[in-house]
């Protein structure tokens, strides 16, 4: 080895305390130490020594075999060297060697060493390929492969001789770097520890054996025997009394000093019932106790018992902190809080969305006020403002962790158990630091060629593969994306592996980012811009060159529109007026029915009221007002029928037109009666053409049929009309009563009215 300095090389040897090797490994520490490797020695320079010191790990490497080591030192300043025999860390005890016993196979070869940004150690194998060792800062596990009495952990505790005792299945509690002690024969699966204030320590199993044992003589000796129980819970109050929690009650002993048998609390009986097993068993910040299970909750306060819940909800998990309590589900995966100073709790759900899928198995608040959850599928804890997840990627021994099987230690790091073995979490505190998760696009790809920037339309598919090198957990990693210029909705992709088929010209921003749902960290979001041109037929001169065209086809068609608008309206104005013609004459056709008499054509009682309201009205010209009956006309209906009495009003309705002047109206009145509106005459000018037509109308027989003819005469009443004298019933009035009179004297003759009657009413 040589050294070169301002200048000057200096070879390195005996003198310096290097023995002649071939050393390939050489490191520099944060300290300023100078480190070297050769195939079976490791030494060292300390700042402003003079000879390297001997630093050889025990059975760290064999000169023969000539394979060169490597060199590391990890964030905590410990030295890390590796060879065929294994990996090697120093510490304040000495060197510790990780081998096959802890995961590590090595081979014959070079091993390189990599410590990474998040302090995770990865080397690299001869023929197994590269390995992380996942959780290196935080995380050391036991199995038993490293020693510990079985790989199902039920129980963890630190006594007070600060050895950490686990409970598992069969036999009793061991202790670190201790050989694993009797519990006085086999009592199952052990699933509750606790420590009474003489540093004894005591155990239930889950085949309901209650065990003591005594610290000083390390002797254990069976309290009880609980058959067909399993013991869930033990903990010591303020007082020091034992309550044990079981699947079938609560359990207690007020004096376990003297080991007397546990007595069933019947209060607790009371309000569960017989079989109400507990699960959860803690002490608030008032000294309230506080004894949860699957038929409700309980709570202790000065003697008194109380179920502060309604309802049969089972809780199986249950934390106190201070006057905080917390309550997990039983067989699910919800969490509630309440504030155990409230006579009737009020429960708060607590979302956890990390939750989802996972079956709760422990709750547990540390000395930082952190909530801890350990479930079937790895553990988690909230700091108050943010979760982080923990599992086998993380460096857990085992993602199934065991009920109950939680504990913090006095240096306030945790212990898990799982039922594959013992995870010890060193550094909680150190958690919750910023995880930068840097996103990179791998490839970015348009019908399968590399997109460099903007390419021709062709309606593939785009394809981009987003990349973030993250290695812990990684299973936990997801990418949100959205194309914008397509979509505003964010879509999630598991793989980083991104598509958008047939993919419409534009121009687009596609955003990425990274979310870990372990860490409960996110990348900076990646933008990237994507162009795709459009065909020619889609540009703005095919645009232009169209428009002109549709305007021509828009010219042309509007014009054929205008003169097939011109000649489709005409023809409607056409077929409109022609209706509008028929609508009319149909309308007076309506019209004229509806004044018409039905039987003898002449105009209805209606008409002749209108025609005589017009005639009598001021200005017009003085009238003849005619009112005339048939004589005995129901006799001819009672002798010849109905059909030759409707012959006989035809017939005279004909007659009296006969005589009549365009200008005059007759019509039907009613029954046999009739009316004629003669205008412009008076009783002197139209006395003669009165006589005329009652001489029409009873002249000549009218005949009813071939074979016979009947003799008809008529009464008629006739009054002199002056306009604006009189109302038309007025006038109708007066002229009914000169018919009263023709009929009075003898029928067949006309009477018309004095104009003294007139004048009476005028009057």
């Amino acid at each position: 080895m040589c050294r070169y300095r301002d200048g000057v090389a200096m070879a390195l040897g005996a003198e310096q305390g290097l023995p002649p090797r071939h050393w390939d490994a050489l490191l520099r520490d944060a300290a300023g130490t100078l480190w070297v490797g050769g195939p079976d020695r490791v030494l060292a320079l300390a700042p402003g020594a003079q000879r390297f010191s001997d630093r050889t790990p025990p059975q760290f490497g064999d000169a023969a075999n000539g394979w060169p080591v490597t060199l590391a030192q990890n964030s905590d300043g410990q030295l890390i060297a590796a060879s065929d025999r294994g990996l090697f860390r120093a510490g304040a005890g000495g060197w510790t060697v990780y081998g096959a016993e802890q995961g590590i196979h090595f081979g014959s070869g070079v091993h390189p060493l990599l410590f990474d940004r998040d302090g995770d150690l990865w080397l690299g194998s001869t023929g197994r390929g590269l390995v992380q060792w996942q959780g290196y800062r935080h995380w050391e596990s036991w199995s038993a492969q490293q020693g510990v009495p079985d790989d199902d952990v039920w129980s963890i505790l630190r006594a007070r001789r600060h050895a950490v005792r686990r409970h598992r299945p069969p036999g009793a509690a061991s202790e670190a770097a201790a050989s694993p002690a009797s519990a006085g024969g086999a009592g199952g699966q052990w699933g509750a520890l606790a420590e009474d204030a003489h540093g004894r320590l005591w155990a239930g199993s889950f085949s309901g054996l209650l065990l003591r044992r005594d610290g000083r003589a390390g002797r254990g000796r069976v309290v009880a025997r609980l058959p067909e129980r399993i013991i869930y819970k033990l903990l010591f109050d303020d007082a020091g009394r034992l309550w044990i929690g079981t699947d079938r009650g609560l359990y207690l002993i007020a004096d376990p000093g003297h080991a007397a048998a546990p007595r069933r609390v019947e209060a607790a009986d009371a309000l569960l019932g017989p079989d109400g097993g507990i699960t959860g068993i803690c002490r608030d910040g008032a000294g309230r106790l506080w004894f949860s299970g699957a038929r409700g909750l309980l709570r202790l306060e000065r003697g008194n018992w109380s179920r502060p819940l309604q309802g049969n909800q089972g809780f199986e998990h249950l934390a106190c902190d201070g006057e905080t309590l917390w309550l997990g589900e039983s067989h699910g995966s919800r969490v509630w809080r309440a504030d155990a100073a409230d006579a009737a709790l009020r429960l708060r759900p607590f979302p956890l969305d990390l939750l989802d899928g996972r079956l709760i198995q422990s709750l547990l608040v540390d000395r930082r006020h952190w909530l801890w959850l350990t479930t079937d599928s790895g553990a988690m804890v909230w700091n108050g403002s943010r979760w982080r997840l923990f599992n086998q990627q993380s460096g857990m021994v085992w993602n199934d962790a065991n009920q109950n099987a939680i504990h913090e230690d006095l240096d306030g790091s945790l212990w898990i158990g799982t039922s594959n073995g013992l995870s010890h979490l060193l550094r909680p505190q150190a958690l919750f630091g910023e995880h930068v998760i840097s996103l990179e696009p791998s490839s970015v790809r348009y019908g399968g060629a590399a997109l460099a920037g903007p390419a021709p339309w062709s309606g593939a598919a785009l394809d981009v593969r987003v990349a973030a090198p993250l290695y812990q957990n990684h299973e936990a990693l997801s990418f949100r994306y959205r194309l914008l210029g397509q979509e505003e909705a964010w879509s999630v992709s598991g793989n980083g592996e991104l598509r958008y088929a047939a993919l419409a010209a534009g121009r687009y921003r596609l955003q990425v980012v990274a979310d870990d749902a372990a860490l409960q960290a996110s990348s900076p979001m990646l933008e990237l811009a994507v162009v795709i041109e459009p065909p020619w037929w889609r540009t703005p001169w095919a645009y232009a060159g169209g428009a002109v065209l549709a305007l021509g086809a828009i010219g042309l068609l509007h014009r054929y529109r205008v003169a097939r608008v011109l000649r489709q309206q005409a023809l409607l104005e056409r077929r409109v007026a022609e209706r509008t013609a028929a609508l009319e004459a149909s309308r007076e056709e309506h019209r004229l029915r509806s004044l018409k008499d039905g039987l003898t054509q002449a105009w209805n009682r209606t008409a002749l009221t209108e025609r005589l309201t017009q005639m009598a009205a001021p200005g017009g010209a003085p009238f003849l007002l005619v009112l005339l009956d048939l004589d005995h006309f129901k006799r001819v209906n009672d002798t010849y029928g109905h059909l030759a009495g409707d012959e006989v009003l035809c017939e005279v309705v004909r007659r009296a037109q006969a005589q009549l002047r365009a200008s005059d109206t007759v019509g039907r009145y009613g029954g046999e009666e009739f009316m004629l509106l003669l205008p412009g005459l008076d009783a002197a000018s139209g006395g003669a053409r009165l006589a005329q037509l009652h001489q029409a109308i009873g002249g000549a027989p009218v005949r009813i049929d071939p074979a016979q003819a009947l003799s008809v005469t008529c009464s008629c009443g006739v009054v002199e009309g002056r306009p604006g004298a009189l109302a038309p019933e007025q006038w109708i009035g007066l002229a009914d009563q000169a018919l009263y009179r023709a009929k009075g004297q003898g029928r067949n003759r006309i009477e018309y009215t004095d104009r003294a009657e007139v004048d009476a009413l005028l009057s």
